[in-house]
């Protein structure tokens, strides 16, 4: 186990033995195994499953959106 320690502050501090941490996160870190291919499937640039604009039918604006397309399990998230 380990302790990180971030100084937000513009003083030094000194950590001494026996200190006391008052908070502690416990996170679980996930590794993937992700499998190795000797050629990717050929893309057309611009096509419509990554988009760079709304979907048909979604009004542009500005701010966050989230679109879910799953026809193909794609989640899309972006600002237009």
């Amino acid at each position: 186990m380990g302790i990180v320690l971030f100084n937000y502050s513009g003083a030094d501090f000194t950590v001494k033995p026996r200190d006391r941490v008052i908070q502690m996160i416990v996170q679980v870190i996930a590794t993937l195994e992700v499998p190795r291919v000797e050629d990717l499937d050929a893309t057309i640039r611009r096509s419509p499953r990554w988009r760079t604009t709304p979907p048909p039918g979604v009004p542009q604006g500005g701010g966050p959106r989230r679109f879910v397309d799953t026809s193909r399990e794609v989640v899309w998230l972006g600002w237009w």
